[in-house]
């Protein structure tokens, strides 16, 4: 029964769009403390399902998320793979004359 609210919601919604957006962007013109002050309590009443929504993405998406920051990583990897090899090879002379003179 519920999903049947829903849906019809959601087809009045959609049907109706231009007209409710139009409707709430000229009541925020008109009353701009008023929507500031809604926003604000909103967002303090809501703080938890708002965080357990964000919560809810990662953990569907972990797997998803983790392969993204693999790639950023192996990317940045052998992007600065030349520079590394020069500092190494930079360092390693370096420190062989200290090893031979001792």
């Amino acid at each position: 029964m519920a999903t049947d609210r829903k849906e019809y919601r959601r087809k009045y919604y959609l049907a109706h769009r231009e007209e409710l957006i139009a409707k709430a962007t000229k009541w925020n013109k008109d009353h701009p403390d008023r929507a500031k002050e809604h926003c604000e309590t909103y967002h303090k009443s809501h703080k938890e399902e708002m965080y357990s929504q964000q919560k809810g993405y990662r953990a569907k998406n972990r797997e998803k998320l983790n392969e993204q920051s693999k790639g950023r990583a192996l990317k940045y990897y052998y992007k600065h793979r030349e520079e590394r090899l020069a500092k190494a090879k930079e360092y390693y002379n370096a420190n062989k004359k200290k090893v031979e003179t001792n």
